[in-house]
C-alpha cells in the first residue's frame, strides 16, 4: 500500500462519522469534560441476549444503560458534555438519531419521530432514508444530516441538513456554508 493510499484510509472513517465514535467497538467514546463515557457491551454466545447494548459509564460512579442496537451506532457529544447524539444505523435503509443527556440517559428524543414531515418530501422518507448525527454547532445546537435516495422511479440521491434545536426541540434547514 503506497503512503497516500494509507493516508486516505485513515482519514475517510473519521469524515464518514462527522467526529463521532462507532460502535461495536472494544473501545469508548469519552465526554470533552472527561466525566462521562459511553462503552459497548456485545453480546456473548448467550441465545438469550440480542444485540449491542450501549452504557453511559461516570467516571466516578456507576454505569446506567442507553439503547440496544443491532447493526451499528455513532456517539457525538456536545461541547458541554451535557447531551450525546447517538445515530443508530438500525436497517439497511433506515437510520434514526436519539439525543440524550447525561442527567437522564434512558430517556431519549427521537430526532425522526419529531422530525417535521414537511421539511422533505414524501418519496424521499420512504426511501432509503438515513438521519446522522453529524455535528454539534454548541451546547444547544445538533445539524442533522438526512440523506439517501428514492426508492420510486426515477430514484434520485438527495442530501439535506437541519439544525436541531435540544432545548426548543425545533428543527431549521441549514444552508451549507
Amino acid at each position: 500500500m503506497n503512503p497516500w493510499s494509507f493516508m486516505a484510509f485513515l482519514i475517510v472513517p473519521m469524515s464518514v462519522l462527522g467526529g463521532g465514535f462507532q460502535f461495536p467497538s472494544a473501545g469508548s467514546s469519552e465526554s470533552p469534560d472527561g466525566k462521562w463515557r459511553v462503552i459497548c457491551k456485545s453480546p456473548t454466545n448467550d441465545v438469550n441476549q440480542a444485540g449491542h447494548l450501549l452504557l453511559l459509564k461516570r467516571s466516578h460512579g456507576g454505569t446506567l444503560n442507553i439503547r440496544r442496537f443491532d447493526r451499528s451506532c455513532d456517539v457525538l457529544w456536545s461541547p458541554d458534555s451535557f447531551h450525546f447524539a447517538l445515530s443508530d444505523w438500525w436497517a439497511s435503509d433506515k437510520a434514526d438519531v436519539f439525543v440524550c443527556s447525561v442527567a437522564k440517559p434512558q430517556s431519549s428524543r427521537s430526532v425522526t419521530k419529531n422530525f417535521p414531515g414537511y421539511l422533505i418530501p414524501a418519496d424521499e422518507l420512504r426511501g432509503h432514508c438515513y438521519f446522522e448525527a453529524h455535528k454539534w454547532l454548541n451546547r444547544h445546537l445538533l445539524v442533522i444530516k438526512v440523506s439517501g435516495h428514492t426508492d420510486e422511479v426515477p430514484v434520485r440521491g438527495f442530501e439535506h441538513e437541519y439544525v436541531f434545536d435540544c432545548a426548543s426541540g425545533k428543527f431549521e434547514k441549514r444552508v451549507p456554508k
